[in-house]
Order: structure tokens, then sequence, then C-alpha cells
């Protein structure tokens, strides 16, 4: 898939977000002025096993 088709539909998915609590947790990390998302990947897989 290329870069404008994932954009497109991870804009779909968060256009279909309710959940307040996600939504704030998104907007924290579009704040965070160095977010690492290769770290931030593997420690959030870390944490649910």
């Amino acid at each position: 898939m290329n870069l404008v088709a994932e954009k497109s539909e991870l804009i779909k998915w968060i256009n279909s977000l309710e959940n307040p609590f996600i939504i704030a947790e998104l907007n924290k990390i579009r704040k965070r002025e160095n977010f690492n998302f290769e770290k931030e990947w593997e420690r959030g897989g870390q944490e649910r096993k």
C-alpha cells in the first residue's frame, strides 16, 4: 500500500473514533516534540505480553 493510501486509511480510522480517552491519547502523541514511533511500538508490544 502506498503512503497516500495508508494516510487515508488512518484518517478514516481516526474520524471513526468515539472514545474520548483514545482521542486524548492521540492528542498527547501529536503534541510531543520528540516522538519515536518505533520505540513506542516496541514498548507497547512488551506491555501487552
